[in-house]
């Protein structure tokens, strides 16, 4: 009987311990996103975007739809990131800027076919030229032109998704990376959003050739990359920075174990104020805070896929009809996406060089303080129900046990 005991005892030891070291004591970010959140609301301005050096207000409201916050309830002077958003939309000939603002639109809940009166996903799709999606040196552009139509749902052209598929395949470098432009050297951070795009297609149904082994080797290449402090660099020799590590975080979202070096990097650069550091040694900043945001909260782009589907309104105007040339968008003249890691004429980095905004709001924080409260409640419960259900399990085990113990042993 006592080794029927023993065996009891170890497996109830056995399922506990298990239990708890992948729920209970699994890294807990929400301190994080909490104090990033206030950060970001605070750099909020009256118009309703994030003051900073352009695009902040996108990638926010991404990161906001991230932690299940709705980024339209998020206000000053009566203006919020999505008010802001459909009135400023991108400059006419930015394809970038233009996918960009489609994911945010996307993961904010809207129309991306009507938001603002404008149709941003044929817009998106008008810069596909019969092969791929913007410039024919570029890549970027076809990144996150597969990004953006995959979140405006079923109804957008899936023939320019596969097709830009394919040419963003075919221009893979043989290290397993990718730049943002044809024939460049490889760097994390076009890399950490092609995998991105390419997970989100397969996941989708895509079946492309060379599909599932173009994302496994960009996932090798990114976990080669990865530093000793945890986080990545854009390229060899730039040093660790926030931006290019919120990026590959999201890229490798099941790889645990870098994945939690890679936040717990993020949170060391983030400082009193909330809002995350480019790098050790420089201050907090809107752009690179904006990034962090959905990289702790573990969810890759797109973050929102929009579910109905587009019927023409013939008394709908056109992005041509009402678009209107924006100056606060994150694309220089090419068009293209400006990260963190770019760097200006003087090869200074843009994002680490920006200046502390100052920017202040009495925004209330209870309400998020109050869905953080009620998730963490949420958890305990289920963490409780597993453990009871488990218990059970583990009895039933021990009773068919215990009858054969006693079947074929005798005290």
């Amino acid at each position: 009987m006592k080794k029927f005991k023993i065996i009891i005892t170890a497996l109830s030891f056995t399922f506990i311990t298990c239990l708890f070291s992948s729920t209970v004591f699994a890294a807990d970010y929400s301190t994080n996103i909490n104090s990033l959140v206030d950060y970001l609301k605070a750099n909020q301005d009256a118009s309703g975007k994030i003051v900073g050096f352009g695009g902040e207000t996108s990638w926010t409201i991404m990161g906001l739809s991230a932690v299940g916050i709705d980024p339209s309830a998020v206000e000053n002077s009566g203006n919020s990131f999505v008010d802001f958003l459909a009135a400023n939309p991108p400059a006419e000939t930015a394809t970038t800027g233009w996918e960009r603002d489609l994911l945010a639109v996307a993961a904010a809940g809207e129309n991306p076919f009507t938001f603002g009166g404008r149709n941003y996903t044929s817009k998106v799709e008008s810069f596909y030229d019969g092969a791929q999606i913007g410039s024919t040196t570029t890549l970027n552009d076809d990144i996150f032109g597969i990004l953006s139509l995959i979140s405006a749902g079923p109804s957008a052209n899936q023939e320019i998704i596969s097709d830009s598929i394919d040419f963003l395949i075919a221009n893979q470098n043989s290290d397993g990376g990718w730049s943002w432009q044809v024939g460049g050297s490889s760097d994390s951070n076009d890399t950490a959003v092609a995998i991105q795009a390419l997970k989100a297609a397969n996941n989708k149904g895509f079946t492309n050739a060379g599909l599932s082994n173009a994302s496994d080797t960009g996932v090798s290449y990114l976990l080669s990359l990865q530093q000793p402090d945890g986080g990545w660099e854009y390229q060899s020799g730039f040093g660790t920075d926030a931006a290019s590590t919120a990026w590959v975080v999201q890229a490798l979202i099941s790889e645990d174990s870098a994945v939690t070096a890679g936040l717990n990097f993020l949170a060391s650069l983030q400082d009193a104020s909330g809002g995350v550091a480019y790098q050790a040694g420089f201050g907090a900043d809107t752009f690179t805070s904006s990034y962090a945001l959905a990289a702790f909260a573990q969810v890759a782009y797109p973050v929102g896929i929009f579910q109905g589907e587009f019927e023409e309104d013939p008394g709908q105007p056109t992005s041509e009809e009402t678009n209107q040339d924006g100056d606060e968008q994150a694309s220089d003249d090419e068009g293209r996406v400006l990260s963190a890691s770019d760097s200006s004429e003087d090869g200074k980095v843009l994002a680490a060089s920006l200046p502390d905004t100052g920017v202040s709001s009495a925004l209330p924080v209870e309400a998020l303080e109050q869905d953080l409260s009620d998730n963490e409640k949420g958890n305990q419960i289920n963490i409780f129900l597993i453990i009871g259900i488990g218990l059970i399990i583990v009895g039933a085990i021990a009773s068919l046990i215990a009858r054969r113990y006693k079947g074929n042993n005798v005290d």
